[in-house]
């Protein structure tokens, strides 16, 4: 089945060749899918990154580039595409690895008519020390380093046209803001990654993808 989506990223780092391999290895995602519309990346600290989006090149997908004269944020970014682009749009941040199939998100955002759907993934976070429960000054429970799941917000994105052209154009706006402006709608749904998911800006899955890469 052809999917027609286009596919943005926010990219924030300009070092290392990680950036590179995951745009490489989403655009290899994208033939996959027998998408092969032009591709559009709002990119940030552009000097090394614009050499990196020779994606048509290697894979047959042709990438262009929406540079920010002052920052936008992740949402504010989208306000330079110029269109048309392809419905829904795809927007990741380039600073996150993930494993997952980008075609089963749209086809999730498609299927429940979403206008935002949102990468969520669950994070658990262990509490060092013992937790108490009390009810005034009365100590109740002690619970000895307890561990919390949350769903948190991955960083990945389907948008409809519509939500892209509530932005005002050149303004900054980040991804938080875009979603809550829009949850009255009861169409923004969040769609669980189970797969593998690297952020990196936290050391250790900096140090996960740097491994990861000299692997491969």
């Amino acid at each position: 089945m052809i999917r027609a989506f286009s596919l943005a990223f926010c990219v924030l780092l300009a070092t290392s060749p990680m950036a590179l391999s995951q745009s490489l290895g989403l655009a290899a995602g994208f033939v996959e899918l027998g998408q092969t519309e032009p591709e559009h990346g709002a990119a940030r600290q552009s000097g090394r990154i614009l050499m990196d989006f020779t994606i048509s090149a290697h894979h047959g997908i042709e990438a262009s580039a929406a540079l920010e004269e002052t920052p936008l944020g992740t949402a504010g970014a989208l306000s330079l595409l110029k269109p048309p682009f392809s419905s829904p749009l795809v927007v990741m941040n380039a600073d996150l690895v993930v494993s997952a199939r980008i075609g089963q998100l749209v086809d999730y955002h498609l299927t429940e008519k979403a206008i935002i759907t949102v990468g969520a993934k669950i994070v658990e976070t262990m509490v060092p020390f013992g937790v108490l429960g009390t009810k005034g000054h009365t100590i109740q429970v002690i619970e000895e380093k307890p561990t919390h799941k949350d769903l948190i917000n991955a960083g990945v994105y389907v948008l409809n046209a519509e939500v892209v052209e509530q932005l005002e154009p050149s303004a900054p706006a980040d991804m938080p803001e875009l979603i809550a402006a829009n949850v009255d709608s009861g169409s923004v749904l969040a769609f669980p990654l189970h797969e593998d998911w690297l952020d990196l800006g936290r050391p250790d899955d900096l140090r996960r993808a740097r491994a990861n890469t000299q692997e491969d």
